[in-house]
């Protein structure tokens, strides 16, 4: 079990729980890249993805392949759930319409 930012209980450690009404690909960004991205992408232990834009593509052969201080999810995580992710993460660094 592993405990990731903000499923820590009274009760210690728990199960990831998905946040209501959150989309795939934030729920897998909250499940796997808060702890070092941030909640809204700003930076935490990783760095700011709001920093500059980033396309999809760019966030998916990231999290793909790692690098850069950043563990690979190839394997991990299917090519739809990359895909998800990806997409939520780059929405963090476009100004919202």
């Amino acid at each position: 079990m592993l405990c990731m930012v903000g499923v820590v209980g009274l009760g210690g450690c728990r199960q990831w729980q998905p946040a209501p009404g959150a989309s795939p690909g934030e729920d897998l960004y909250r499940k796997n890249c808060v702890t070092c991205h941030g909640v809204n992408g700003g930076g935490a232990d990783g760095p700011s993805l709001i920093a500059r834009e980033h396309s999809p593509d760019e966030v998916a052969a990231k999290v793909k392949s790692g690098g850069s201080g950043m563990r690979s999810f190839d394997g991990e995580l299917s090519a739809e759930e990359i895909r998800q992710v990806s997409e939520y993460a780059a929405s963090l660094s476009r100004p919202p319409k």
